[in-house]
């Protein structure tokens, strides 16, 4: 009996390195966005528009994501649809870095944000039915201290790019 507890705590906190890992790329994936527009918007000669256009469709495609991957999800499984997400968040993210114009770009950001947004739901419920009651509080605050410690690391890498800190500085 206690092989085999600590073999399922061994996985618990497998999953909830995991889940919370997911949660910093997710966290890391949007926030960078904001960093590297500036410069995309040199390199292609967006304008202020398209600057702020992209973060607009990426954060609809990741509500979508989040009800979307919701029910599937409970029809396929979150262990399934969890890893199926990660890859697509690994591959979204690798084409974005790709992306050769602008309309290439936004189609690889919609489709990172709808497979974010679907993580975030299925990586939360995940670790919360796996973990053991007297746990799943402590679960659900790292994957929030993730995520947090993601936005405070890409302002301080904003600040760095741009020399100030100043509130207009962190808009696209």
């Amino acid at each position: 009996k206690q092989w085999y507890q600590r073999r399922v705590r061994g996985y618990q906190h497998k999953v909830i390195f995991v889940t919370g890992l997911l949660m910093f790329v997710g966290a890391a994936e949007i926030w960078l966005e904001a960093i590297i527009i500036d410069t995309l918007a040199c390199h292609w000669n967006l304008t202020l528009l398209q600057k702020s256009f992209t973060p607009a469709v990426v954060y609809f495609f990741c509500a979508l994501g989040c009800t979307t991957v919701g029910h599937l999800a409970d029809k396929f499984g979150r262990h399934r649809v969890l890893l199926l997400n990660s890859y697509m968040i690994l591959i979204s993210g690798i084409l974005s870095a790709a992306a050769f114009n602008y309309i290439s770009f936004l189609v690889c950001r919609s489709l990172t944000g709808f497979c974010i947004g679907g993580g975030y739901v299925c990586s939360i419920v995940y670790a919360q039915e796996v973990m053991p009651s007297h746990h799943r509080s402590w679960n659900a605050l790292s994957n929030m201290i993730g995520r947090r410690a993601t936005l405070f690391l890409s302002i301080y890498i904003r600040i760095m790019k741009t020399g100030i800190l100043h509130w207009k500085s962190f808009l696209p």
